[in-house]
């Protein structure tokens, strides 16, 4: 199979069952007062939402299709529960991420920021991806052919080789990707998530801003 190389993260919305009718409801449950005229009272309803928001009261599956490294970055402070594709059992797809630029890092410990490379630094950088990405998966087809178990077979597979995963529950989530000092590919992923969320229940989203979770 030919190689493919990406510089976009995708997350796409596979099922909610969030709305911000559905999380009023589900609160006046508890006390058997959930009848659907109370939702024509919109202000109680956004101040129910304001107050059930630090609750974490959500519940949202989006798949995300990214590579190793921000899947990594991603799992580091999840409070999500996941299934993700296993290259125990799977074959791997020969897709892998290449940034469009090089990014440069600068600053000092605990206050670093990145620029954009020069141009013969991301083609060094495009070349030497390259390199390394054909050079392991020719190892890696090698191992399958011999009959090596894909377990084992995958081992040397860089963090570059995208995978794709499904996760549920997504305001902390947010509250830490979606901002300046995370890394720009998580901070692209949490953009589309946070687009998903704010569909799907726009006062939820709007109480999420305000307060925080």
């Amino acid at each position: 199979m030919t190689i493919e190389y990406v510089n976009e993260v995708e997350v796409k919305m596979i099922h909610h069952n969030i709305s911000d009718d559905m999380v009023a409801m589900a609160a006046w449950v508890s006390h058997d007062i959930d009848n659907e005229e109370r939702l024509e009272d919109t202000a109680r309803v956004a101040g129910l939402i304001k107050f059930l928001v630090k609750n974490k009261h959500l519940s949202l599956t989006v798949k995300s299709n990214v590579p190793l490294f921000v899947r990594s970055e991603w799992h580091r402070h999840r409070t999500q529960s996941y299934n993700e594709v296993s290259g125990r059992y799977t074959e791997m797809l020969p897709r892998f991420w290449c940034g469009d630029k090089a990014r440069i890092q600068k600053g000092k410990p605990g206050d670093y920021y990145f620029v954009d490379g020069t141009d013969e630094q991301t083609a060094a950088y495009h070349e030497s991806k390259k390199r390394a990405v054909e050079s392991a998966w020719t190892e890696y087809q090698y191992r399958l052919e011999l009959g090596i178990a894909k377990e084992q077979a995958r081992e040397d597979l860089p963090l570059s080789l995208m995978t794709q995963f499904y996760l549920r529950n997504w305001l902390q989530f947010l509250a830490l990707r979606d901002e300046s000092h995370a890394l720009k590919e998580i901070q692209a992923a949490a953009q589309q998530v946070a687009t998903i969320v704010e569909e799907a229940a726009p006062l939820t989203y709007a109480a999420f801003k305000e307060f925080g979770v």
